[in-house]
């Protein structure tokens, strides 16, 4: 009898422990067979032998990019009725942008093309990456009297932010800082490397390589077309790429370094790739991944009237009006490694992400006072692809016999 008693007192407390799991953390491994620990969570899209590539919600509809067999879609995946498919007539699409604008973009390896949809998918805009992503996506706020554009500076140790007015089209710097650490240390490696590479190239009378930027100096502006909404108050679509390296430029690599260090597309620099093919290629990979490394501060819009600084240098949270007025400065701590910040586009909501061995765990940051609060997660996070945050729910891709599918989980209010 005292047995019988000892079994069923385990089995009892044994239950109790395992009910008290997180509802909010779910165990992906379980979705290769569609069973969930959480009923917080579900299937958002399960399309039959299809691939989803990359997506946006627009509240219960969801705008995809998405491959069947060898051919490319967008689709608006509709609740209770048929989804709308359009074919995509060009090379490789990798994703959806959406910039500051609500344009959105389609890119693949070389282009941005932005779109619309009628009867089909009709191209508006395209763009070489390079001038898509000195211009468009610098753009992070959108006023009615002014644009928002973030810069990098100082080999990107260096961060600043400018009102651009829409009617004088004058601007103004409103925020500025620096990581002057990481500028003395990358300034340390940088010098050593072009005397050695410059003393390498003297009698390198031409490039051996064809950049992106010459080949966009080849199309010629008829080929580039300005996105809509920019109305040239910022864009410039006729930018000035550099020639390719001759002895002259050479002999000077100093002014070259600073006009070449002033393009986002450092891999596409004709120096770069005549220093990947010199000697230095152990240089070439220190200097990129240290200039690819960009100070740690994110802009987000929170409204029609504000925008907020979240500099992770100085630990702080700062709201400004949107015509660059300081309104509220805190500092907040955060004890887990932050692996990116992310926005929720309906609530304005800004989260922390941060990751344990095999949990991924979203954190929610409150402005007012820059306390944060863990708000949900799930397990597995090897197996998650596109991790994006809308109305209250992470969406993520995932892997199902061979095909990547789209699921949610509710975060906590």
């Amino acid at each position: 009898m005292k047995t019988i008693l000892l079994i069923a007192t385990l089995f009892c407390v044994n239950f109790y422990i395992f009910s008290q799991e997180d509802d909010f953390v779910t165990d992906i491994a379980y979705i290769q067979e569609v069973i969930v620990k959480s009923n917080s969570t579900q299937a958002s899209l399960d399309l039959n032998s299809v691939n989803i590539i990359d997506y946006r919600v627009y509240g219960e509809d969801i705008l995809t990019l998405k491959k069947q067999k060898r051919a490319y879609y967008i689709g608006i995946e509709y609740v209770g009725k048929e989804a709308e498919d359009y074919l995509l007539r060009m090379r490789r699409p990798r994703s959806i942008y959406t910039d500051c604008m609500n344009n959105v973009f389609i890119l693949n390896d070389d282009y941005a093309y932005q779109f619309v949809i009628t009867d089909k998918i009709e191209i508006i805009s395209k763009l070489p990456l390079s001038v898509f992503y000195t211009n468009v996506t610098s753009c992070v706020g959108n006023f009615d009297n002014a644009l928002l554009v973030r810069k990098y500076t100082n080999y990107n140790k260096g961060y600043s932010l400018e009102l651009f007015d829409k009617k004088s089209k004058k601007k103004s710097v409103v925020f500025e800082s620096i990581d002057s650490s990481a500028l003395i240390n990358y300034r340390d490696i940088i010098f050593p490397a072009y005397r050695t590479v410059n003393s390498q190239m003297r009698y390198n009378r031409t490039s051996r390589y064809v950049s992106r930027s010459d080949r966009y100096n080849q199309l010629g502006r008829n080929d580039v077309t300005t996105p809509v909404g920019y109305d040239d108050v910022y864009f410039k679509p006729n930018v000035q790429f550099k020639k390719p390296y001759n002895r002259k430029a050479c002999a000077k690599p100093t002014v070259q370094v600073k006009e070449m260090l002033a393009s986002p597309y450092i891999s596409d620099d004709d120096f770069f790739k005549s220093l990947a093919s010199s000697r230095n290629v152990f240089y070439a990979m220190i200097l990129k991944n240290l200039y690819n490394t960009k100070i740690d501060i994110k802009t987000f819009q929170l409204d029609d009237e504000k925008f907020v600084v979240i500099d992770r240098l100085n630990e702080s949270v700062s709201v400004y009006s949107k015509n660059g007025e300081l309104v509220s400065e805190k500092n907040f701590n955060f004890e887990n490694s932050i692996i990116e910040l992310k926005q929720d586009p309906y609530t304005r909501e800004i989260y922390f992400t941060s990751k344990t061995e095999n949990l991924y765990k979203v954190h929610r940051l409150n402005i007012e006072d820059g306390t944060t609060h863990y708000v949900g997660g799930f397990k597995n996070i090897m197996l998650a692809k596109s991790i994006k945050v809308f109305d209250g729910w992470i969406y993520y891709r995932v892997k199902k016999n061979d095909y990547y599918k789209l699921y949610r989980t509710r975060l906590r209010s």
